[in-house]
């Protein structure tokens, strides 16, 4: 069973499981949620530029390019839905250049289908994560949602 949430319901997640840090006496958040609604032709080994804001707490996803980089060292969770139609989706996400994990969706006709994946991932300050393709298995259909937040940033004991 496949679980996709809702753009509400991951930001709740989101501002329900993001932790503070202190620095320099005042709290610090990272956390976004980003979505794109249409059909792009997305080529492999390019991250995926999910451009439509839906939260964006200290700025670290860059929509301009799909790539998120860390700004606060810690442990933190990404995850993606989208609805899979007309082919299979294989999707990587890239953590400093490097594949960390894949997900594969067989598409079959005519239904659509919903696709989902997270992990969790140690980060360091300018530490980079994204989203890509792989080559010739583009079924990421509308309203695709890319989510990351810190479960706890180095140094925070709160």
């Amino acid at each position: 069973m496949v679980f996709t949430a809702s753009p509400k319901i991951t930001l709740l997640l989101a501002s329900l499981l993001c932790f503070q840090t202190v620095s320099a006496g005042h709290c610090q958040h990272s956390a976004f949620t980003y979505r794109f609604n249409e059909l792009r032709n997305y080529q492999c080994c390019q991250p995926i530029r999910f451009n439509i804001p839906i939260y964006n707490e200290g700025g670290d996803y860059n929509p301009g390019t799909g790539v998120f980089t860390c700004r606060l060292p810690g442990l933190y969770y990404f995850t993606f839905q989208t609805q899979v139609y007309n082919m299979d989706l294989y999707i990587k996400m890239v953590h400093n250049g490097h594949t960390y994990l894949e997900w594969f969706d067989r598409y079959i006709a005519p239904d659509e289908d919903n696709a989902s994946g997270a992990t969790l991932i140690p980060l360091q300050r300018g530490d980079t994560v994204y989203l890509e393709m792989h080559q010739g298995k583009n079924g990421m259909w509308g309203n695709a949602i890319f989510t990351g937040f810190a479960l706890h940033v180095d140094g925070c004991d709160q």
